[in-house]
């Protein structure tokens, strides 16, 4: 697979798995499925265990791999990104 089709068959995997965590919790006028559901995405108690912790984690191991390249690039690449 080329570079583009890697990053878009990861992105597809998230959003449907996104597209899932919000069928759960909006099918139904139930509260549990809907505190579980913004549990999955972030908790409070285990913030690196969610959704969101989890792409913290993947921003965070980009940024630090591309700052261990020594070359001119790294500025380029990090202007304006989240690192």
């Amino acid at each position: 697979m080329t570079l583009d089709e890697e990053l878009g068959a990861g992105l597809a995997i998230v959003r449907v798995g996104l597209e899932r965590i919000l069928e759960v919790a909006t099918t139904t006028d139930a509260v549990v499925p809907h505190i579980a559901a913004l549990k999955t995405l972030y908790d409070l108690t285990r913030p690196q265990v969610g959704v969101l912790g989890g792409v913290a984690h993947v921003i965070g191991t980009i940024c630090v791999s591309v700052a261990d390249f020594d070359h001119g690039d790294v500025e380029r690449i990090t202007r304006g990104s989240f690192c």
